[in-house]
């Protein structure tokens, strides 16, 4: 099974995490991959707090290395672990100014608040 890392996005000024993703790929391939959107100008909330720190770039932590495999949520439900993951990781820095969006509505988020 391929190893998928979740990683957060954190500014080199203030250490605060400013975003949570996961990936299947390295560490430094993915951060160059978002240094690249940044640069070509995509419009999304986190590539404009890229430029703005330019010429810095943020530090990329690994938060976590799993393997995916399915969840069994119940009633024929499944969700990946590594969604499941990324979601937890989300959720504990929700307080941070997160550029993601934590989807409330979610099986997995659901479950997080409620235990």
């Amino acid at each position: 099974m391929k190893n998928h890392l979740i990683y957060a996005l954190v500014d080199p000024d203030n250490l605060h995490v400013r975003y949570v993703g996961r990936t299947s790929q390295t560490a430094a391939s993915r951060l160059r991959h978002h240094l690249s959107a940044a640069k070509r100008g995509h419009t999304a909330a986190l590539y404009a707090w890229i430029r703005s720190i330019s010429p810095r770039v943020p530090l990329l932590i690994v938060l976590q290395e799993l393997e995916n495999y399915r969840v069994r949520l119940g009633e024929g439900r499944y969700e990946s672990s590594v969604a499941a993951c990324e979601t937890k990781w989300m959720k504990r820095f929700e307080r941070s100014r997160l550029f993601n969006r934590i989807q409330r509505g979610s099986h997995v988020y659901k479950r997080l608040v409620n235990s």
